[in-house]
């Protein structure tokens, strides 16, 4: 049987001892036996929140940021009721620890929130101040830092008062921490956040106790000195104490820190219009890069003040700084953007010119488009556009990871749709694979900013070829028209849209125009009209117009004529022969019901489909019903008295309950043990089984977690998770090999 899941933990303590003359006496079995229970439910809880993540991880690269905050709330109530340190703190790293935001899991998550989201948002970050809040002092370094990434990501959901409450926390839990250098550490990052929430007066005073805890630090490494002050230094030139941080300078000995906290005082004298200061300065600096971008943020300066003789000097002088290095052409390029950005847009252009990295070339000439475009010189960003169009056709821009990518995501952060879409459009999809999905991400993007119109000629622009492309941004743009009570000019635009697709996108535009508005006469006309329409279409077209008609009438609350439409596009389905087609269909029909959230009405699909395909498809729609709250019970009875296949009927019932368990709906997991227990004992002989797979002599050999014995030892030991120990027994007694069974047993009685 498969040991990897339900591993049995076997003493892992040794004698770490001698013992003296006196004689010290042996660690008794008791304690040993509740070293590996504790050991063993550690990794129970561990196992529960790694599966949450996972899925929550999955939630965040679709964007389903409303699935990924459940998720979260599920793993951060798992390790609340553990009331474990361990679990608690390894769940808070897994979340918060990278300082860059967009690589930490939950700021991923914070950094897609929309507005709509941020009541969850904020319930989510109180659970997590509430988490953290559990550790003893003992994990004061943890809960400072913890509290710190909270206030972050209060600030950016815009709710200062509550980020200022966290950095409260974190102050007070700072503390607690022994040693100068873990000090230190936790205090500069709790200084940087004040002064991002504009609080100078707390940030000077928080980062002049950072700066005594550093010079305490006792240490022969100077790379150690190093980084706890040169973010201190650097934080001081922000607040624009840029003596303080001066007379740090000598005392950071790795030039490449030196140069880059060296590079903040730059910045700020050259805000402050002290650019002789700057330039000055700036011709110390010992790295290339910072050197050159000390001298960009004087020439920007120079440029706001009207000196083009002093800002030019400076650019050039720039660009020259950073060509003897390694990194020259990329970064030439930064330097280049980050002009054109500071609105020297004329400059930018010129110096893009010579750039021979297409990569770079093209990505410079895509920011400083966008910069032309927002300063309303929309010729000039369009002339850009056709330099640009020859760059991006090759295979490197066009790749999933190419330099194209790039070039959309900084039109679409500038806001500048158009310009992405002109780009887009000289695309095709056989070359450029994500396509489609940018089309609909800038789509999303501009109607969110109002920009509905825009993307109506986007749509309207697109040659024959791009039919099925043009039709899914019509739909989205009938659709802002009558959430905008446009509904005359949304009705308009189903008359340009067409049923040729792999959709029937006409009657899905209907649809949604009728649940724009709620449940009114209007509403009633446009879902019969799409009825009607959908009904003279091919039956497999037929099925799928019909459903989202359905989809229609259940989110009006519709709930009879909702099911009516449903089992009518089911019908419609089998009248094709090819059991194959039936259930792509079906599971097509199933996922537009999941992804509106009607899990219901998937259930009534999945019930139609194959059973092996339902097999698959039952668990995954009960898992969702019971992350949003619902009850699934039902689609467990189902899957009990349908399923063929023991150990698809076994493993899906095991699936269902570990959902349960993880919403901590403890009785209805129980229920479902309880048939996934009646399944398992009927799966045939022999109770253990191995899987291989290869040729010889290239073989592989595996435990089958589905025989007999593994499926009635995860049962048992899901029952544990309950807190249901007696029927974990009689789980374990189904066990017919003695040895596995007594093993067992003994686990189990950590959870008597």
């Amino acid at each position: 049987m498969k040991n990897s899941y339900f591993k049995f933990f076997t003493s892992t303590l040794l004698l770490l001892v001698l013992f003296d003359t006196v004689g010290l006496p042996l660690l008794s079995p008791a304690i040993a036996q509740t070293s590996n229970c504790q050991q063993q439910k550690q990794q129970d809880v561990e196992l529960q929140i790694n599966q949450v993540i996972s899925i929550a991880e999955q939630s965040i690269a679709e964007s389903k940021n409303e699935q990924a905050i459940t998720q979260f709330n599920q793993a951060i109530a798992i390790a609340l009721a553990a009331n474990n340190p361990t679990v608690t703190t390894n769940l808070l790293n897994r979340l918060i620890d990278n300082d860059l935001i967009e690589y930490s899991l939950l700021g991923r998550a914070i950094k897609q929130i929309e507005p709509s989201q941020k009541k969850q948002s904020i319930q989510l970050l109180t659970s997590l101040t509430r988490l953290t809040q559990s550790l003893n002092s003992g994990y004061s370094s943890i809960k400072t830092k913890t509290f710190t990434k909270i206030a972050n990501y209060f600030r950016i959901i815009d709710e200062p008062q509550l980020a200022l409450s966290s950095l409260t926390q974190a102050l007070t839990a700072s503390q607690f921490i022994k040693g100068a250098e873990f000090q230190t550490k936790a205090l500069t990052p709790i200084a940087q956040e004040y002064l991002a929430l504009k609080q100078t007066a707390p940030a000077e005073k928080v980062l002049a106790q950072s700066l005594q805890f550093a010079q305490k630090i006792e240490t022969q490494n100077p790379v150690r000195r190093t980084l706890v002050l040169e973010p201190i230094a650097a934080t001081y030139a922000q607040l624009g104490k840029t003596e303080r941080a001066l007379q740090l300078a000598p005392q950071i000995s790795h030039v490449y820190y030196r140069s880059r906290m060296l590079f903040e005082v730059v910045k700020h004298l050259a805000k402050t219009n002290q650019l002789e200061a700057a330039q000055k300065l700036a011709q110390s600096l010992e790295t290339p890069e910072f050197k050159g971008r000390s001298l960009v943020e004087i020439a920007l300066a120079a440029g706001n003040k009207g000196q083009e003789k002093q800002a030019a000097q400076a650019f050039a002088a720039a660009l020259q700084a950073v060509n003897t290095d390694s990194s020259a052409v990329y970064n030439q390029a930064l330097l280049i953007q980050t002009y054109a950005k500071g609105g020297q847009r004329d400059a930018a252009y010129t110096a893009a010119q010579p750039l021979q990295n297409i990569e770079q070339k093209a990505v410079t000439l895509g920011i400083i488009a966008n910069e032309y475009s927002q300063a309303g010189q929309i010729q000039k960003a369009d002339r850009i556009i056709t330099e640009i169009i020859p760059l991006i056709q090759t295979p490197q821009a066009l790749e999933p990871v190419g330099y194209l990518q790039n070039i959309l995501l900084n039109s679409l952060n500038a806001k500048q749709y158009k310009l992405a879409f002109d780009l887009l459009k000289q695309t095709k999809n056989t070359d450029f694979m994500g396509r489609d999905s940018w089309f609909l991400r800038i789509a999303d993007a501009a109607i969110k900013e109002g920009k509905i119109d825009l993307t109506l000629q986007a749509a309207q622009s697109l040659n024959q070829g791009d039919v099925e492309q043009r039709d899914r941004l019509l739909q989205k743009v009938g659709y802002a028209y009558a959430k905008n009570k446009q509904i005359e000019r949304a009705i308009a635009i189903t008359q340009q849209i067409s049923n040729s697709g792999n959709s029937p996108y006409k009657i899905q535009t209907l649809a949604l125009i009728a649940t724009a508005s709620g449940r009114t006469s209007q509403s009633d006309k446009l879902l019969t009209q799409a009825t009607n329409d959908a009904r003279k279409l091919a039956p497999q077209k037929r099925a799928l117009g019909l459903t989202s008609v359905a989809q229609a009438f259940f989110q009006l609350e519709n709930q009879p004529q909702g099911k009516k439409l449903l089992g009518e596009a089911i019908q419609s389905v089998f009248t094709e022969k090819d059991a194959g087609v039936r259930d792509n269909n079906l599971r097509t029909m199933a996922e537009n019901l999941i992804a509106a959230k009607q899990y219901t009405a998937a259930f009534q699909v999945a019930q139609a489909m194959s059973t092996e395909t339902r097999d698959y498809q039952l668990p995954d729609i009960a898992r969702l019903i019971i992350d949003h709250g619902g009850e699934a019970i039902d689609i467990a009875n189902t899957l009990y008295k349908t399923t063929k296949t023991p150990e698809n009927k076994t493993r899906g019932l095991t699936t269902i309950a570990e959902a349960y368990i993880r919403a901590r709906k403890m009785q209805s997991a129980r229920q479902v043990l309880d048939l996934a227990f009646a399944a398992a004992k009927t799966i045939p002989n022999p109770e253990s089984r191995v899987l291989t797979f290869g040729n010889p002599p290239d073989i592989t050999v595996v435990d089958d977690d589905s025989d007999r014995g593994s499926s009635l030892e995860r049962i048992a030991l899901l029952r544990t998770q309950t807190g249901d120990y007696n029927q974990a027994l009689v789980v374990a007694q189904a066990i017919q090999d003695k040895k596995i069974r007594e093993r067992l047993m003994q686990q189990l009685i950590c959870y008597k």
